[in-house]
């Protein structure tokens, strides 16, 4: 019977099986919780490293069930650009979205061939509630600009 009784208060949370190693509530204390935010933050247009792209040549935008899928084309003065971004200058502005084309410059030297193969295309997303009032979108290179107006 004193052992039985013993047994219930070390699971009862009185301070004796609280702190043990069997209690499950135990287990994963003393952990940080982990975030998927990169170190020193997301990358914006103010930040970015890459340089923009040289001149784009076509503007789309597509109304989804859930929002507005903008892809930009630019073409690049040789072959080998990568990792594509556009990137929102203005978040604050409600009627305007303004965006840069920023690319990563090839290592090396490559070829310049033809104009099919130095095209390089982005994508954005705006949401239902995030392109609610915006009229305009706009996206800018190093040597131009394309605008659409909704």
């Amino acid at each position: 019977m004193f052992g039985l009784l013993l047994s219930l208060a070390a699971c009862s949370g009185d301070g004796v099986g609280s702190a043990s190693g069997l209690n499950p509530f135990n287990w994963y204390n003393g952990g940080t919780p982990e975030t998927l935010t990169p170190k020193g933050g997301y990358v914006t247009a103010a930040n970015d490293y890459r340089p923009l792209a040289d001149q784009l040549t076509d503007l789309s935008v597509e109304r989804t069930a859930s929002g507005l899928v903008i892809t930009a084309t630019a073409l690049m003065p040789t072959q080998g650009w990568y990792f594509a971004e556009l990137l929102r200058v203005n978040e604050d502005n409600a009627t305007e979205a303004i965006y840069e084309f920023h690319v990563l410059d090839p290592y090396g030297t490559t070829r310049v061939s033809t104009p099919r193969s130095r095209e390089i295309t982005a994508g954005a997303f705006l949401s239902t509630d995030e392109a609610a009032g915006i009229r305009t979108i706009r996206v800018v290179a190093a040597r131009n600009s394309l605008t659409k107006n909704r």
